[in-house]
């Protein structure tokens, strides 16, 4: 239940903010577009208090981005989890369909992250090993991997 334990860290996105909470749960609040909010009902237009993300279970989340009007999380075991507008490609599962649930990024591996930050169209990552890798828009070479072409799946930063 929210305000009762304490909140560990928070990312707030262009209309929405997501949040984890000491116990590893974490919680979406705001505008819902795009299916932002992680809590599969994206015809749900904004909550105005945090409902917990419960895809694909209600805790073990080890932190949390959020980028224009999608979010990405790690889960303690190491692996990475995309949700919201997905319109370049930002999540990383190989398509630009929108997605109103977390789906896993598997490419290069399905556990294994360390880190991830959100753009506002693209996200990057870092994995245990020290690489690190980004997807979603490269209009302006921001993905770090020499060309200007969108990414739909992670690719390794040269």
């Amino acid at each position: 239940m929210p305000g009762q334990s304490c909140w560990a860290s928070v990312a707030a996105g262009s209309f929405f903010t997501c949040a984890t909470r000491a116990g590893q749960s974490l919680w979406c609040w705001g505008d819902n577009l795009s299916g932002a909010l992680g809590i599969g009902d994206d015809a749900l237009v904004f909550l105005n208090l945090p409902r917990q993300v419960t895809t694909p279970a209600p805790g073990g989340w080890a932190s949390i981005t959020t980028g224009w009007q999608h979010a990405c999380g790690i889960r303690l075991g190491g692996t990475l989890w995309c949700w919201g507008d997905n319109s370049f490609g930002q999540l990383g599962i190989g398509s630009t369909t929108g997605q109103s649930l977390p789906q896993q990024v598997t490419t290069p591996a399905r556990t294994g992250w360390a880190s991830v930050t959100g753009g506002e169209y693209d996200t990057c990552a870092t994995r245990v090993n020290g690489s690190a890798w980004c997807w979603g828009d490269n209009t302006y070479g921001q993905l770090g991997i020499g060309t200007t072409i969108a990414q739909y799946l992670p690719q390794q930063v040269k």
